[in-house]
């Protein structure tokens, strides 16, 4: 009989594997690191340009996420700066509701998520990892994530505005 896949094991793109050892290795089965166990420094050097790192701002209702790291790689791709802004200031309509939506299960069950999705008619495909940091131990109040992006040679590489069409086909969580 086979093993199971891990979740690891889904995981397909190479350098968001490595940013999940990475963080593994540092959760030292909690459910995540503290931020500051986190050096940009020993992050995996191929992963720095597609990072995102969030920090969570209010509770319940109110509770929205910031980011406060983002790679240049995913801000080519978005056409804008992104840091300091509100996930949800960056988009709108539908797909706003899918990052916030994630943003919030991730701390909710405060278990890292993995989506592999399409913009613009599967034109660009890109795969998401979300990694709970965690300062008490106990709740999520920072977020750790990498976005990677495949483009067909016949588009550009700004994928805004994003709202319109986006078609997410995978979530997993472990």
């Amino acid at each position: 009989m086979a093993a199971q896949a891990t979740f690891v094991d889904s995981i397909e793109d190479p350098r968001l594997r490595e940013l999940y050892r990475y963080w593994d290795e540092l959760r030292r089965g909690r459910i995540g690191p503290a931020y500051a166990e986190v050096d940009v420094l020993e992050l995996p050097r191929r992963v720095l340009p597609f990072i995102l790192l969030a920090e969570v701002v209010g509770e319940g209702a109110q509770q929205r996420y910031r980011f406060r790291l983002c790679g240049t790689e995913v801000e080519a791709t978005f056409g804008r700066k992104m840091g300091g802004f509100f996930v949800d200031e960056l988009s709108t309509g539908e797909y706003r509701a899918y990052m916030v939506g994630l943003y919030a299960q991730l701390v909710r069950t405060r278990r890292p998520i993995y989506s592999v999705g399409s913009y613009h008619g599967r034109a660009i495909s890109t795969e998401r990892l979300m990694l709970p940091l965690s300062d008490d131990g106990r709740k999520v109040d920072r977020v750790l994530s990498a976005q990677t992006f495949s483009f067909r040679k016949e588009l550009p590489r700004v994928i805004m505005p994003i709202e319109r069409e986006f078609d997410e086909e995978k979530l997993l969580q472990p």
